[in-house]
């Protein structure tokens, strides 16, 4: 019998069930001690299976066969878990006076351990309604009676619990210390469960500080744990937990799944407050998507819940939703009342970090209409600072830096926008990987912009230049920085190789309705839930980001040679400026145009470009006009991002830097109503200023200036003329190693790319705006993804892209251009000249010929612009000469051509 006992509480944790199942069994055999003890172990097993009602009745039972055995220690005892079975089913009052007895009654018996059992149960019970106040007391109270060796396990998850409040109360150094403390012991005595559990919560106490790469990194740990022992409470704690911190980085597509299965799996185990936990988060997901009706139904059930069991300040939490939520729709007087109520909740537990984000909204509303509110605001700054709410802090300086700019305290002002971008900019170092980043970014530019207008109003041009590369493109910069040789890897395992053969026949099937002008099917084939998989089986390796990698403006000049002129373009507050750098000057030209009125004609432009494509007798018919009208929208554009700048940019050659919507614009092909800028200047462009100072200032002998080149192609029925162009090359530079045709796998590629010197990829482009690091270059046995590029270090100076829009990007917050030139320059590649619309194919033989003969003699812009000329004389139209631009270093040169 004591055999069976201790066999059923051994299995207990792992397999609630099957302990049930022993215990009734011993219960149905036995009497006296063994059958409570039995009756004991399946009131556990209920109670970790979320059946609470169940739970309560074994509980009762026991109490009531130990009170006829005349064992009041034991009667006590089996009591323990009824605090817990009541406190689930919504019965908190019976389940406190309960506690004050049996510790009464435990302390009386001499048994102080048990008592300390009574302390911690009564202390989560607090916990779960939010007074945590009376849960720290509990649990100090707990801790004093576990104070000897043989109970340093029960002191373990005291240790846990009472972390978990002062998380809530974002005592985060005090919450951290406690965790640490009780992980070790947990691991000591090799506690798997218990280390996960542990795990969870510094995956929360993490995400609330900020902190977002390592509060996944410990949450996905613990879920793996969790799924391992198939304890699904566990692994919904953590989807319910990532869920949150997808949601703080603006991933709402990746949170919404998380919350979806957490509802789900509390619902089954019946455990309503983590579930309305669960539908607060799904709700504040559905508003954020757009899906307003939704989300106000999933808010509605979870406040229901926990109005039942009397939480106020989850209410009150769901309250602060809602105001942000109204405040969105425009209806501020609805947003000021729910906010209002939910400070005051806040106030009243003692959650003043809370409070400050609830007060925050209406403060700032103050500041803006000039009403007061610098004092309120101040205190929020101190209160996010303390609480380690960057974002809020932020938030909040940039708030008063506004107000003080607007009385005309200008130096107050600049420098209260400096403390938030340098607050922001350290909360940046913290998120990982780069889409994560991009994400985090969306809601929180707009303190660069304001730093950056003031500074350019007070003629600060450096600083603001600074600022600008600051808030631009800066993950591409740290991937060069960090680009060191990848490890080894190991053989592709059968389940990259089966996903890899799936996702080839899906882009072949993308490629075959691009082509054909249809409409892609990318829901049917499954295709995102493929790529999904396929990166998680990869794991790409991360970026990190360094927060004092500022430009230095002088040392950006310093590079700048004496014929050359960098336009750096920017977008704040939705219009369009230029700084115009040289070696010796920097100026600003502000309001060029607005991003809408740009968007525009960016819009019409496109629109050319689709009716040009249209070749055949349509286009032999109609040129003369198309080139007119294509000719007439380049001119209003040239007038709206050029013109205002050309007296200061004269020299022969200019690197542009767009931003936002210019990404794309072949600037080559402006036009002033007569000639193109083509004609004026040689012009590449770069991703960021501080990219292409980099790229300068890399040592000359970590790329090789001559060797081997690679020649890659892959001819097909409408890319008849790849095989020409290939020869052509090659027998300019007979040296160059050639894949041809069957010849050009993916294999052959990673084998050869890293080792030359330069590339020439031609072939068929797949840009995926939906998802670009999954735009590829077709290879004869499958595709090349743009992120695949991350686990290769190339060192070619120059890579040409011989295909349809490899140099079309998605542009993400930060300006961030995803996709294929940004993954071959972030591999190490220092110029790409690539195609930015679908191109002709016999144009772009034509185009590489020409470019080929020269590129010995000039550099890589220098032989572009030759060949474009070149071009233009049997080609008049943009679509055919102006397709690819330069993106990198200019002065890039081959070998000479034996």
């Amino acid at each position: 019998m004591e055999d069976q006992l201790l066999a059923a509480r051994v299995t207990l944790a792992d397999n609630p069930e099957a302990a049930f199942e022993v215990a009734q069994a011993i219960a149905e055999s036995s009497e006296g001690r063994p059958t409570i003890e039995a009756l004991w172990i399946q009131g556990q097993a209920r109670l970790l299976q979320g059946r609470h009602a169940e739970a309560l009745s074994l509980a009762e039972e026991a109490a009531a066969l130990a009170g006829q055995l005349g064992d009041a220690l034991l009667a006590a005892q089996v009591q323990i878990a009824k605090i817990d079975a009541l406190g689930w089913l919504n019965q908190a009052d019976e389940a406190f006076a309960l506690g004050a007895r049996l510790r009464r009654e435990l302390e009386s018996l001499g048994a102080t351990v048990d008592a300390g059992k009574v302390l911690t149960n009564v202390g989560i019970l607090h916990y779960r309604r939010d007074e945590y106040t009376a849960a720290l007391a509990r649990y100090d109270e707990a801790i004093a009676l576990f104070h000897r060796p043989e109970h340093q396990l029960l002191k373990a998850r005291v240790q846990v619990n009472q972390a978990n409040v002062l998380t809530a109360l974002h005592l985060v150094d005090d919450a951290l210390t406690a965790y640490e403390s009780a992980r070790a012991i947990f691991a000591r005595e090799n506690q798997p469960i218990f280390v996960a559990t542990v795990e969870i919560n510094l995956g929360h106490l993490h995400y609330i500080s900020g902190h977002y790469a390592l509060a996944l990194e410990l949450l996905e740990r613990a879920r793996e744990t969790f799924v391992r022992i198939d304890d699904e409470e566990g692994v919904a704690q953590c989807d319910l937990d990532r869920g949150d911190v997808y949601r703080a980085l603006n991933l709402y597509p990746e949170s919404l799944p998380c919350y979806e299965r957490a509802i789900a799996a509390f619902a089954a185990a019946d455990a309503p407050y983590d579930r309305g936990r669960a539908e607060t988060g799904c709700g504040a997901t559905l508003y954020a998507l757009g899906r307003a009706d939704e989300a106000s139904a999933m808010l509605v059930r979870a406040r229901r819940t926990f109005r039942q069991q009397g939480n106020p300040l989850r209410m009150a939490y769901i309250d602060f939703l809602w105001s942000e939520a109204a405040r969105a729709r425009g209806e501020e007087d609805p947003a000021r009342r729910a906010a209002s109520r939910a400070e005051r909740a806040f106030r009243r537990a003692g959650l003043e970090g809370l409070a400050a984000e609830a007060r925050y909204r209406s403060v700032e509303a103050r500041l803006e209409e000039g009403r007061g509110g610098v004092r309120s605001m101040t205190r929020i700054a101190s209160i996010a600072a303390r609480t380690h709410r960057g974002w809020l802090e932020s938030r909040a300086l940039r708030s008063l830096g506004r107000r003080c700019l607007r009385v005309g305290d200008n130096v107050r002002g600049v420098e209260y926008l400096r403390q938030s971008v340098a607050i922001l900019e350290e909360a940046r170092t913290q998120v990982l990987p780069e889409e994560h980043h991009t994400a985090f970014l969306t809601d929180k530019l707009d303190a660069y912009e304001d730093l950056v207008v003031a500074l350019t109003e007070s003629g600060a041009l450096a600083e603001a230049l600074s600022v600008v590369e600051r808030a631009k493109s800066r993950l591409l910069l740290e991937r060069l920085r960090r680009n060191v040789p990848p490890a080894a890897q190991p053989p592709e395992s059968e389940r990259v190789a089966a996903l890899r053969a799936a996702l080839s026949a899906s882009y072949h099937r993308l490629l075959e309705d691009e082509l054909e002008g249809g409409a892609r099917r990318v829901g049917a084939v499954g295709l995102p839930e493929l790529e999904r998989e396929y990166r998680e089986a990869l794991v790409p390796p991360a970026v990190g980001f360094s927060s004092d990698a500022s430009l230095d403006p002088e040392r950006l000049q310093s590079r700048i040679a004496d014929d050359e002129t960098l336009v750096e373009y920017y977008v704040a507050r939705g219009v369009l400026s230029a700084f115009v750098v040289t070696r010796d000057r920097i100026r600003y030209v502000p309001a060029l145009t607005t991003v809408d009125a740009l968007e525009w004609e960016l819009r019409r432009w496109r629109f050319q470009l689709q009716k040009a494509s249209m070749r055949g007798a349509y286009f032999e018919r109609y040129q003369t006009s198309l080139l007119r009208e294509s000719r007439e929208i380049l001119h209003r554009l040239h007038a709206a991002v050029w013109k205002p700048l050309e007296e200061w940019v004269t020299s022969r050659r200019v690197t542009v830097i767009p931003h936002g919507p210019l990404h794309g614009l072949p600037f080559h092909a402006l036009s002033d109503g007569e000639r193109y800028l083509l004609d004026r200047h040689e012009i590449c462009c770069a991703l960021s200023a501080g990219h292409w100072q980099a790229t300068r200032e890399r040592e000359d002998d970590d790329a090789p200036s001559g060797g081997s080149g690679l020649l890659l192609g892959v001819p097909g029925a409408t890319l008849p003329h790849v095989e020409a162009e290939i020869r052509g090359i090659q027998a300019l530079f007979p040296e160059a190693q050639t894949l041809l045709g069957t010849e050009a796998t993916r294999a052959a590629f990673l084998r050869s790319a890293p080792e030359a010197s330069w590339l020439h990829l031609a072939t068929h482009g797949l840009f995926r705006a939906d998802n670009p690091l999954f735009s590829g270059l077709q290879l004869a046995d499958g595709w090349l993804l743009a992120g695949d590029l991350h686990q290769v270090r190339l060192q070619a100076r120059l890579v040409t892209l011989s295909a349809c829009r490899t140099a079309v990007g998605l542009v993400q917050p930060g300006d961030e251009v995803f996709g294929l030139v940004r993954s071959f320059l972030g591999a190490g590649v220092r110029a790409v000249a690539a195609s930015l619309w679908p191109v002709d194919d016999r144009a772009t033989a034509e185009l590489m010929e020409h470019l080929y003969r020269r590129l010995s003699a000039v550099g890589a812009a220098a032989a572009l612009r030759e060949a474009q000329v070149k071009l233009r004389e049997s080609y008049p139209h943009p679509y055919f000469w102006a397709a690819f631009e330069l993106l990198g270093n200019r002065d890039e040169m081959l070998s000479e051509p034996r």
